[in-house]
């Protein structure tokens, strides 16, 4: 093993073309590659690390070997990517596979949410709402009622009110099916025929609904009655271009995304805009 007593050094890389000063060391870095191509294969160029006290003759040269690199392809399949809260146990992960049956098999996921320590995702292909715990096995699934439905149940957007009932947002069928954990339909709120409904969200016992079609906002009682709307196809501050997501924060702020006019849109309780 080699040593250099001295504090002061300067390391060059011979293609360098950017220069650090590190805190009062007095050692200089600098250093560079040429960017590789995107490819099958990246290849990292050989390159001279020539190090040199200031004041001394003392020269210590190292050849790098080349590093090849697979470029890694992103595996194209229906999976919804999971970043979890570690402060509640959960780890970053990426759930995938398509698969007709649930557990951990997916065919077009949509909607996620998180409830009691636990993952729900909208199974749009499986007809189902998967619940899944923090080693993300799959504990239960939400839609065996589908044969009651005219059409088959295609969950799109799910949330959880305080009481533990289950708003599940059924594409097919244009309506928001209300059922507990037993699978035990508990009530449909039928939403009108000529939305395009996408998320819902949960505020003070009302159910929130954005309509695409309509580019608005709606506002039900958790019994299915219509209280509000709020919105038209324009750039206005109460208008929208295509609403899809819509969350409530800890503050009972409305969030909209309205993904067409670039943005994302606050209101009150009572739909009242914030600027």
């Amino acid at each position: 093993m080699e040593t250099i007593t001295h504090n002061q050094l300067q390391v060059h890389r011979e293609e360098g073309t950017m220069t650090k000063q590190t805190g009062n060391t007095g050692l200089e870095v600098m250093g560079g590659r040429e960017l590789g191509v995107v490819g099958k294969k990246q290849t990292q160029p050989s390159e001279r690390l020539v190090v040199r006290t200031k004041h001394h003759q003392l020269t210590k040269e190292v050849q790098l070997t080349k590093i090849e690199t697979k470029a890694t392809k992103t595996k194209q399949s229906n999976q919804p990517c999971v970043i979890g809260d570690s402060s509640r146990g959960w780890s970053k992960s990426t759930l995938e596979g398509q698969g007709p049956s649930p557990g951990q098999k997916f065919n077009n996921p949509c909607g996620l949410t998180f409830h009691n320590d636990q993952l729900l995702v909208c199974d749009k292909g499986n007809n189902v709402v998967q619940i899944l715990n923090q080693d993300y096995t799959c504990e239960k699934v939400l839609g065996s009622f589908s044969d009651q439905l005219a059409k088959p149940f295609e969950p799109q957007s799910v949330a959880v009110s305080q009481d533990n009932h289950y708003y599940m947002l059924d594409d097919s069928n244009l309506q928001i099916i209300v059922c507990d954990k037993t699978n035990k339909v508990i009530r449909i709120i039928t939403l009108p025929s000529d939305t395009n409904p996408w998320c819902i969200a949960l505020l003070r016992g009302f159910v929130l609904v954005t309509d695409v079609k309509g580019h608005r906002l709606l506002k039900y009682t958790r019994y299915g009655k219509f209280v509000a709307e709020v919105g038209s196809q324009g750039d206005g501050p109460t208008q929208f271009s295509c609403p899809y997501g819509v969350v409530v924060n800890s503050e009972d702020v409305i969030m909209v995304s309205d993904c067409w006019n670039n943005c994302i849109k606050c209101f009150d309780v009572e739909f009242n805009y914030l600027n």
